[in-house]
C-alpha cells in the first residue's frame, strides 16, 4: 500500500496554510515545488520527514522571496525591465529549493534527536 502524504504537503494544503498563516498561497505553491525538487538530492526519508521538509521549505521561501525580490533589482547591472514582480515567483522556487541545504540538515538532526527520544 503506498504512503499517503499529510495533506498540508500538497499545493492544496500549502495554499490553505499560507492563507491561515497569512504568507502569499502562491508564493507558498512556489517554495513548495522547489522543496519537492529538492527531495531529488535528498537521502531517503520516511514520508512524514519528507512532508514536513516540503511544508517548512514552502514557508521558508514565502516568508523570504518577497524581500529578495526587492533586493535584487538594486544590485548593479540588473537589467532595468526585471522589476520585483517578474522574480518572486523564481525566487521562491529557488529559496525552496535552496532550503534544504542549511534547513534540511537541520530537520534531519531534530528528527533523529526527537526518534532517539521516543526510543528510550
Amino acid at each position: 500500500m503506498p504512503d499517503i502524504p499529510p495533506p498540508a504537503a500538497t499545493p492544496l494544503g500549502l495554499v490553505v496554510l499560507g492563507v491561515a498563516t497569512g504568507l502569499d498561497p502562491m508564493l507558498m505553491v512556489a517554495g513548495g515545488a522547489g522543496a519537492m525538487w529538492a527531495q531529488f538530492y535528498l537521502p531517503e526519508m520516511h514520508l512524514a520527514h519528507r512532508a514536513l521538509s516540503i511544508i517548512l521549505g514552502a514557508m521558508v521561501a514565502a516568508w523570504v522571496s518577497p524581500a529578495v525580490a526587492l533586493a535584487l533589482p538594486s544590485l548593479p547591472g540588473w537589467p532595468s525591465g526585471l522589476g520585483p514582480d517578474v522574480v518572486i515567483l523564481p525566487s521562491a522556487i529557488t529559496a525552496g529549493l535552496l532550503f534544504h541545504s542549511a534547513g534540511g540538515i537541520a530537520l534531519r538532526l531534530l528528527a533523529e534527536r526527537l526518534g532517539a527520544r521516543r526510543d528510550s
